[in-house]
């Protein structure tokens, strides 16, 4: 898997994810199908597009609060500017 990952178009994915981000956050009738398929065809994995959704209704990335969202900014999620997307480093949430 690891390797697999690092094939992906890191800049698309991080778009994708972002979009699906903002979608979410207009709220639980959103209907977020659309933005899940545009990040599963970027082949975003299951762990992120959930983990992307638990942060826009206010939820840790993680269930278990274990691991941080490896592909957005978190200063940039709750500016509600998810224009500004992480290059290598994964920002811990306060």
């Amino acid at each position: 898997m690891e390797e697999w990952k690092k094939t992906r178009d890191i800049p698309l994915l991080k778009q994708k994810i972002a979009q699906l981000y903002d979608e979410a956050k207009k709220g639980e009738k959103q209907n977020l199908m659309p933005a899940i398929i545009e990040a599963v065809r970027t082949y975003g994995t299951a762990g992120e597009i959930m983990g992307v959704i638990r942060m826009a209704y206010g939820y840790h990335y993680d269930p278990l609060e274990m691991i941080e969202c490896p592909l957005i900014c978190h200063d940039a999620i709750f500016a509600g500017w998810t224009t500004h997307f992480l290059k290598q480093e994964v920002y811990a949430h306060d």
